[in-house]
């Protein structure tokens, strides 16, 4: 949509425009400025568009410029050919073990949804809520303690050091100010604990050499049904083994 189709159209279609892509029209704005902000994101979303698609016609070309008469070049520079982007624009939060003592968390969050709220929110502050529950499941009644970390905009990940062994944590990525406070995703759940593993005959076969030639003891992830990239398997305590 153009500059001039958007000057055709009536303060009240602006304003319900600009609340549909993520857009807080304040009360002092003419039209000038909704116009402005229409035309700055859907020229933001045009950008993030083409940068996906380019990336995957680069992806489609690379796989098939190898025909059956060419030979594979194994020389071939993959990082230099082909960059994957350091995001990929969705709202996501996973928190891994590292060790009994430390977790792993990155997250991201989808532009659109980051400037909605910018819009909605004045002076935005960006948390991690670390939260020690007393069971497997998330309620505010198995809530032991939490804090708060604050981080940059435009940070992915950070490590956190976990205080208590044989207790359950679990992450909330905050968008917090004055006036407000908007939980835009929470981890699973997982369990740390240092003292001993219930071995599973068959299943952990050979989980005692792992942790013979891991170093650091047991850590127990919240089993659940679906698949998910923070499972760690459990690991047996060395002081047994001395």
């Amino acid at each position: 949509m153009t500059i001039e189709r958007l000057e055709l159209l009536s303060d009240d279609v602006l304003a319900n425009l600009s609340k549909k892509i993520g857009i807080r029209v304040k009360q002092d704005w003419d039209r000038s400025k909704m116009i402005d902000s229409i035309i700055e994101v859907m020229e933001e979303d045009r950008i993030e568009k083409e940068s996906l698609l380019n990336l995957a016609v680069s992806i489609e070309s690379k796989k098939y410029s190898v025909t059956i008469n060419e030979e594979l070049d194994l020389a071939y520079d993959v990082d230099e050919e082909m960059v994957l982007p350091d995001r990929y624009n969705e709202n996501m939060l996973h928190f891994l073990l590292r060790d009994n003592s430390w977790g792993f968390i990155m997250w991201d969050i989808k532009d659109s949804l980051n400037l909605k709220y910018q819009n909605q929110l004045e002076d935005v502050n960006y948390i991690l809520r670390i939260i020690e529950l007393d069971e497997a499941e998330y309620s505010t009644d198995a809530i032991v303690d939490f804090f708060d970390i604050g981080i940059k905009k435009g940070e992915t990940s950070r490590y956190v050091s976990l205080p208590h062994e044989e207790s359950f944590y679990c992450v909330e990525f905050v968008l917090l100010s004055d006036s407000k406070e908007i939980i835009i995703d929470r981890s699973r759940i997982v369990k740390t604990t240092r003292d001993h593993i219930n071995y599973v005959l068959d299943d952990n076969a050979k989980l005692k050499k792992i942790v013979e030639l891991s170093g650091y003891s047991n850590c127990d992830i919240i089993e659940e049904s679906r698949k998910s990239l923070n499972r760690i398997l459990p690991m047996d305590s060395m002081d047994e083994e001395e």
